[in-house]
């Protein structure tokens, strides 16, 4: 029977299987965090420091979705009922107005299973259980297994919410631990870093609308911004990605770089991309890890630029803009072999305004096609190269920093990371 409260349509027409039934929720929850946990021996510390961050007087509860594929070894299946075990006993040991609960998703069919399709699972039970209590406003917060947070996480958190009561969601500050005795060789978990926070800066830079980082442990939302979303997709991997290009989309997204995240910098073969997968090819290669180089994002910011002058331009005029002067070979080919400028004719015969004409073509040319573009000049000719000369590039070309050693990608992130913390809490979309 679907859910009659506020996410009763969502989960009727998008929504998962829930897992094991679950305590009816406490009538005054305000937050959620969910944790999709497979093969994980130390989730234990997970949970535990998300309840040293706890707030005195604040009702949640933490849903750790607890999951295996069909034909899983006992290895992986034994591990799995060590964490069930863990979490109902933590659960024993809490204050009253804190939940630890267990979803218990065994057998998921192959097609299906990764963390994606658990962190689906999770959100979805965490959004039923906010309709059935009442609150589309309640918080729902996305952390992992192998990560930690700040003492004062939660906190800040409740705090930011409650104050910006417009604000449908929210991108966490986050840092990889840089200690060898954890990372092995600091240098590589600090040149993915550095990617990451390099390629947000660049599509800062060329002002794209969703300059955003997508890191699974490392965001929140609010309950009924998640339906109006249409919920996370069934990704095995780059779930985060997908999920929160469509929340920023909705308006209202933020970024809060006052809370603090630490994932885990270990090696993983769970997943074909993201931190655990390009730290063990890292490992494997010895390499410094590689990035787009800044060039190929010069010629989307004098695109981009242009946006407001597209609108005014005929169709013939609009299907020519490949062969302009400023279009370079690569986005050029990319643009004929994606149809976006037929995509741009279309908009712009149906949106009445500047403003509904640039929302739609950015829709048309979202993160994900930036990424495309990039790739397909990759293989097209340009080449990846050591993310340390890409900051370099980009430093030298836009006068962002001045640095005088560019081959520490320790230090590099470092800075990096300073000038995010700086900006504190900043509306995105």
């Amino acid at each position: 029977m679907p859910d009659p409260g506020f996410a009763g349509l969502y989960l009727s027409r998008y929504g998962s299987p829930l897992g094991d039934s679950l305590p009816d929720p406490d009538p005054d929850i305000a937050v959620i965090v969910v944790i999709p946990s497979f093969r994980e021996k130390h989730l234990n510390l997970a949970i535990q420091s998300l309840i040293e961050a706890d707030v005195p007087g604040l009702t949640w509860e933490i849903l750790c979705v607890i999951n295996h594929p069909e034909h899983s070894d006992r290895e992986t299946m034994e591990i799995n009922r060590q964490s069930l075990a863990q979490v109902k006993d933590m659960d024993a040991g809490v204050r009253k107005g804190i939940r630890i609960l267990p979803l218990w998703v065994p057998d998921v069919p192959v097609k299906h299973a990764g963390v994606g399709w658990a962190r689906k699972i999770g959100f979805d039970t965490a959004v039923s259980r906010f309709s059935q209590t009442g609150r589309p406003d309640g918080i729902i917060i996305s952390f992992d297994a192998d990560s930690i947070c700040a003492p004062d996480f939660i906190i800040k958190l409740v705090e930011f919410y409650s104050t910006h009561p417009k604000a449908r969601g929210c991108n966490h500050y986050f840092e990889h631990p840089l200690d060898e005795k954890e990372t092995g060789d600091s240098s590589l978990i600090a040149g993915y870093e550095l990617h990451l926070r390099y390629f947000k800066s660049c599509l800062e830079w060329i002002r794209h609308p969703q300059a955003i980082h997508t890191v699974g442990s490392s965001f929140s939302f609010r309950a009924d911004a998640y339906c109006q979303s249409g919920g996370m997709g069934r990704h095995q991997a780059g779930e985060d990605f997908y999920f929160l290009h469509k929340i920023a989309a909705l308006g209202q997204f933020w970024e809060h770089n006052g809370v603090t995240i630490m994932p885990s910098p270990r090696i993983s073969d769970r997943v074909v991309f993201g931190t655990g997968a390009t730290m063990q090819q890292l490992h494997q290669s010895g390499q410094m890890m590689e990035t787009y180089p800044f060039e190929l994002f010069q010629p989307l910011k004098l695109l981009f630029s242009r946006v407001d002058e597209i609108r005014e331009l005929n169709d013939t005029e609009i299907l020519a803009l490949p062969q302009n002067h400023w279009c370079t070979d690569p986005l050029n080919h990319f643009l004929q072999a994606s149809g976006l400028p037929g995509e741009w004719i279309r908009i712009r015969h149906h949106s009445s305004s500047p403003e509904t004409y640039r929302r739609h073509f950015f829709h048309s040319f979202n993160v994900f096609s930036v990424l495309r573009y990039l790739n397909q000049s990759c293989r097209g000719g340009f080449q990846k190269v050591p993310v340390t000369a890409a900051c370099r590039e980009f430093s030298d070309k836009t006068g962002w920093m001045v640095y005088p050693d560019f081959s520490d990608p320790v230090e590099l992130v470092r800075i990096f990371r300073k000038y995010e913390q700086n900006r504190g809490v900043r509306r995105v979309t």
